[in-house]
Order: structure tokens, then sequence, then C-alpha cells
């Protein structure tokens, strides 16, 4: 089992949207017994729904956000993930200070797998802005996790091949 945690700011616009986005592409290839696939936020917020936008965005997209509920990043959920993908160069940083041990499963989304310089690896906050905004927002999230899907789909089936 591959245990994958998609982090932003609050756990209600970005992380949502990836952690859907991701957890459908799991489905599809119906590996849900060899990949798990969480969401979580840096300030700690528990309990709220994802955006109004999140989810309408979403909805368009074919994809159902309407229970979920934000909840923290931990100590627990950082050491029992084997992949943390960050929407930010600030949040991953911040990541791999508080969770020292842990630094070397802590990664941006657009940096994870990426050989070549990036000019821009954060992937920034819809809060507040535009529906447009969102859906360029979710676009860009869901380019980057087609990009990686194969490479942890293959892991993932390797893995679960050695067990």
């Amino acid at each position: 089992m591959i245990k994958i945690l998609i982090v932003c700011t609050a756990n209600i616009c970005r992380s949502p949207m990836g952690e859907a986005i991701l957890q459908n592409l799991v489905e599809k290839d119906g590996l849900e017994e060899v990949i798990e696939i969480s969401s979580g936020g840096i300030l700690g917020i528990e309990g709220e729904r994802a955006s109004d936008f999140s989810i309408a965005v979403a909805k368009e997209k074919g994809l159902n956000l309407e229970s979920h509920r934000s909840q923290g990043v931990t100590s627990d959920v950082i050491n029992a993930s084997d992949l943390v993908l960050c929407m930010t160069i600030d949040q991953a940083e911040k990541l791999k200070y508080m969770y020292a041990t842990c630094h070397n499963k802590i990664y941006t989304l657009r940096e994870y797998l990426m050989e070549d310089e990036l000019f821009f690896y954060s992937i920034d906050d819809p809060i507040g802005l535009s529906l447009e905004f969102y859906r360029k927002i979710f676009n860009d999230i869901e380019k980057e996790m087609k990009r990686i899907y194969p490479a942890i789909k293959e892991k993932a089936q390797t893995q679960d091949n050695h067990t």
C-alpha cells in the first residue's frame, strides 16, 4: 500500500481538488487496495467543507467534493505517508523543517518526478478569487496529477507484487 498525502494551506481549495483528481485516477484503474490518497492543510483547520468554487469546479469535471471535510497535517499523518505533495514551495519547506526525518518524501506537486528546472514550482491559492481562476487551478493540478500518476501506479503495482 502506498499512501499519498496532498497538502495545501487550509485543505479547503487545492488539496481537496488534488485528492479527488488522484483518487479518480486510482479508482478508474481499480487500485484502491494499493494506493491510498488523503489530503490535509498546514493551518490545522478541522471539519470545514471544501470551498463552494472547489465543489463547483470538481462537479463540472464529474468529481464530488460535497463530503470533504478539512483536516490538519499532523506528525502521524506525515509519518504514515509514503509521499507528501504540497501545492507551494513554502508548504514543502515548512513541512521539511517541522518533520526533518521525513524530508526525503516531501515535494511540491510540480517538482515531483520533474527532471528539468522549473520557473515556477507553486500552484497559486485561489481562495477569494473567481470561479474562472478555480478552473485554472483545477486544470493545473489535474495536469500534474496525470503527469505523475503513471509512476505512482507502477510503484504501487511493483510493491504489491512483492508482498
